[in-house]
């Protein structure tokens, strides 16, 4: 790193440091008793990294992928859609879609009201691991540093119980020189400086959003020369950070992971509009339709039931679009082939079933994207979604073992991993029922050293 660069993170360091006097602390009588942990976890995630573009640009995150001792360059497996709240929620759940239900980032909830986001913390199905850290006996102490502000939010506390992070620190605690103008983002070096300043009050788990990647890929394209030396500069920012952390004595045990919450796409075709591709075909008024990148979610105004021949000429209007690749079902349909086109039956290895997926869900083709042709997606020149766009990195540093079983490592799997990796017992659903442990991702071996010792007054 150049004595420029060097200098500039260290203006940032230091003017987060300042800033961070304000970070957002949870309320707590003073004294409170938390667990004292041996082993602490962070989870990093790099914000849109492809595990494609790893080797060419990343040099300090491919050696620390292929030499370490728990499953040497591993790739993990997104959660479809491949959108960030989607696999945010998944990655601090350990269950799938289906079941924690942040489904996209957009849906229809299917009342008089327009489509909305999806991902705050009030659209959980399920508790969170801040939640279970929260609720356990003594509570563990966590942290949250987020490039992207809609992340707090995701986090934040609800009246069903959703407890936040202990500590949090968000693109608002940013100076201005660690802000993007254009998105509101932090800057890799700002989150990470941001982390730092949060470890001091010794969390058993942190989980950091790195938005950099993500940023410049949607704007510039993932395969841009902007890209690229975005790229490069995370990974500088990175090593330093995993450096100073596996340095500090309360984390000679500890277990940094680093991954993604997926991939990226070059935009090389205009965008695809199913609304007006619906509305020439004369189908319009008998659906709402939500693009999200890679994916459309089409919902019927009637039930599936009562929409059945609509649902099947919206189908087959779909498939005859050039850069439509496919369009499932989320239901039987009776007037085409039942069950052959559901999408349990053609990808059960998705999960994302869900009252909130689209009736009809469409993915795209490599090189397209859905959006609206005067909405602002339109214009991206890179986007994710679909499965292509589903291989991600899964690097563990610091207190591993060997692992088994390194293949087919889903967003879920990491997910529940940790809270294992924390003593945490699995996440539960907000109404009680139960979660099928085909619904929850299996533990990882080998990912961390799990020790947690008698709790002690917080100073």
């Amino acid at each position: 790193m150049s004595g420029a660069n060097r200098a500039a993170g260290l203006l940032v360091a230091i003017a987060v440091a300042l800033a961070c006097a304000g970070c957002t602390r949870r309320d707590a009588p003073t004294g409170t008793p938390y667990a004292r942990v041996a082993a602490p976890v962070a989870l990093v995630v790099v914000d849109g990294l492809d595990a494609r573009d790893v080797a060419g640009d990343m040099p300090e995150l491919t050696r620390a992928w292929r030499e370490s001792a728990w499953c040497p360059g591993a790739h993990g497996r997104a959660a479809m859609p491949a959108r960030t709240n989607v696999n945010h929620a998944t990655l601090a759940t350990g269950v799938y879609p289906e079941m924690h239900g942040i489904t996209g980032n957009v849906f229809w909830a299917r009342t008089a009201d327009p489509p909305r986001k999806l991902g705050a913390a009030a659209d959980f199905l399920t508790e969170t691991v801040f939640t279970v850290a929260a609720a356990h006996d003594p509570p563990l102490r966590t942290a949250l540093a987020v490039g992207k502000p809609k992340l707090e939010l995701m986090f934040a506390a609800t009246a069903a119980g959703h407890a936040v992070p202990d500590d949090v620190w968000s693109p608002k605690d940013a100076p201005s020189s660690g802000r993007d103008a254009a998105t509101g983002y932090a800057t890799d070096a700002a989150t990470l400086a941001g982390a730092r300043r949060l470890l001091e009050n010794g969390p058993a788990f942190v989980l950091v959003n790195l938005a950099d990647v993500d940023r410049v890929s949607h704007a510039a394209g993932p395969h841009s020369g902007e890209a690229q030396a975005t790229r490069r500069a995370t990974d500088r920012e990175l090593a330093a950070f995993v450096h100073d952390v596996l340095a500090r004595p309360g984390w000679r045990e500890g277990t940094i992971v680093v991954t993604a919450d997926h991939g990226f796409d070059a935009t090389t075709h205009p965008a695809i509009d199913v609304g007006a591709m619906l509305r020439d075909a004369g189908l319009a008024d008998a659906f709402v339709v939500v693009p999200d990148g890679g994916v459309a979610h089409v919902y019927t105004r009637e039930t599936p039931r009562a929409a059945a021949t609509t649902l099947k000429a919206a189908r087959q209007r779909a498939l005859a679009q050039e850069g439509i690749a496919e369009a499932l079902y989320r239901a039987f349909n009776r007037e085409d082939d039942w069950y052959d086109h559901m999408i349990d039956h053609v990808h059960p290895d998705w999960h994302v079933v869900n009252v909130r997926t689209g009736d009809l869900l469409l993915v795209t083709a490599p090189g397209y994207t859905f959006a609206a042709s005067d909405g602002e997606d339109a214009h991206l020149r890179g986007n994710h979604g679909a499965p292509a766009e589903t291989d991600v990195p899964v690097v563990a540093l610091g207190g591993v073992a060997s692992g088994d079983h390194c293949d087919d490592i889903h967003a879920a799997d990491v997910g529940r991993t940790v809270l294992g990796c924390l003593g945490l017992p699995d996440v539960a659903r907000l109404d009680g029922g139960p979660i099928p442990p085909q619904s929850q991702g299996r533990v990882l071996r080998g990912l961390c050293k799990t020790a947690i010792a008698t709790a002690v007054p917080t100073p």
